[in-house]
């Protein structure tokens, strides 16, 4: 912010707290980019875990999140509730909704699945669970909104955070119950090959939770060898709807991109997958 101030930076994307916004929009010689964005917060489980792997509890969890309250609280609107990793202008989007804030329903589900409440409305959780974070300001701040939420249903959250380099070496080596990471610009819809069928679990891809499911392989291993465009998008479709029911992972939101720029800066559009290839057509014009 001070180096913006100073004039001696001139271009920064997504780097800043909601809170600062109003303050960079006040200076006369910045300007201030927001729109929607096609990166994605989500909440990953480990299945090896006996809770996590039951689809109930996961659900429980899901139902337990009011992700509009936190959007609006954490991230002071600069985001839009997710209903699945892809955005709604991607040409693959599928809709399938996700479980709505509904705690009394959230506690229903944990007693079915033989979590039962030790002292109802005391102190007692039904069972804790460790939830592993980076150590920025913000993520810790969304992991004790997380963690008051889940609390009101009976679930108990440690919250740990981590440098960005030791967190991700954790999550890679599948030493983790909860966390949450950001998936940046998602292309090709490919890509749930490589986060959901069983075979892909680190080194070879991105399933870290060890999810494991006969029919999401199936579907996400005939939709990357269809060439049709109609037929890709219908499988891909149903893989939407799938994860949606199933829950490898909770969407929570689409995070704004945020570009705050020197106004010298002419010519540059920001891109909703954060890429920088429009500073290409930019110009930067001579300085007082």
């Amino acid at each position: 912010m001070l180096e913006l101030r100073r004039g001696t930076l001139g271009f920064v994307q997504d780097a800043f707290e909601p809170e600062v916004l109003d303050w960079l929009r006040r200076r006369d010689e910045l300007a201030v980019r927001q729109g929607p964005g096609t990166s994605v917060q989500y909440l990953a489980f480990n299945f090896r875990d006996k809770r996590l792997g039951d689809r109930r509890v996961r659900r429980a969890i899901a139902l337990a999140i009011d992700r509009d309250q936190l959007v609006k609280s954490v991230l002071g609107g600069a985001a839009r509730p997710a209903t699945g990793l892809l955005t709604p202008d991607h040409w693959a989007y599928g809709r399938a909704d996700l479980p709505r804030h509904d705690p009394h329903r959230a506690a229903r589900l944990l007693d079915r699945a033989g979590w039962h409440d030790p002292d109802g409305a005391g102190p007692a959780p039904r069972f804790r669970l460790v939830y592993k974070t980076s150590s920025q300001p913000a993520r810790r701040r969304l992991a004790e909104a997380i963690q008051a939420q889940l609390a009101a249903v009976g679930i108990a959250l440690d919250v740990r955070t981590y440098e960005w380099g030791t967190l991700y070496a954790q999550i890679r080596a599948g030493n983790f119950e909860l966390c949450s990471l950001a998936w940046v610009g998602i292309g090709d819809p490919d890509f749930y090959f490589f986060v959901f069928h069983s075979t892909m679990r680190p080194p070879a891809g991105f399933n870290r939770g060890g999810y494991d499911s006969p029919l999401m392989d199936r579907l996400t291993a005939e939709a990357r060898v269809t060439t049709d465009p109609t037929s890709r998008r219908a499988l891909y479709g149903r893989i939407q709807r799938l994860a949606a029911r199933e829950l490898p992972v909770l969407p929570l939101w689409w995070e704004d991109r945020i570009v705050v720029h020197t106004r010298r800066l002419e010519g540059f559009e920001p891109s909703a997958d954060g890429s920088l290839h429009g500073l290409v057509r930019a110009s930067l014009t001579p300085g007082t």
